[in-house]
């Protein structure tokens, strides 16, 4: 297990885990070590679609979840299951009913927010929720 300023990174042959406090930064990061994590593994995927998947569901959780709360921690993990990358996200948050959100679909496209749901939907071939609405699971077919 790597740990770095509350940044726990515990790797697997074909799994990653990592907890980090809510900040942005630590997006970032947890970003750059699943795209590593893949390469290293040579998954053949759009790493593109990955990168955007997780920055919105991480942000998601991290924003919305967490509330920005540094001292609320996210856990996250990546993991390749047959023929699939699996990722589970999740905050410490109360938890969202997913239909209230979806049911915004004609935001406003000068905002810069408000998309992260419908993005997930559209780049990932599975998308759930827990029934508290604080873990999302995303699903995504490897090449």
């Amino acid at each position: 297990m790597i740990m770095q300023n509350s940044f726990q990174i515990n790797k697997k042959s074909k799994s990653m885990k990592i907890i980090f406090p809510s900040t942005f930064a630590n997006i970032d990061l947890t970003v750059k070590h699943s795209i590593q994590f893949l390469k290293d593994l040579k998954i053949s995927c759009d790493l593109f679609k990955i990168n955007l998947l997780l920055r919105e569901g991480l942000s998601n959780a991290v924003r919305h979840g967490n509330k920005m709360d540094e001292h609320k921690i996210v856990n996250y993990s990546i993991k390749i299951d047959h023929n699939n990358i699996i990722i589970e996200i999740k905050d410490q948050g109360d938890g969202f009913i997913k239909k209230t959100h979806t049911d915004k679909k004609q935001t406003n496209s000068l905002e810069d927010h408000g998309r992260g749901i419908l993005i997930m939907e559209g780049f990932s071939s599975i998308i759930k929720y827990n029934k508290k609405g604080n873990k999302l699971t995303l699903r995504l077919p490897v090449k």
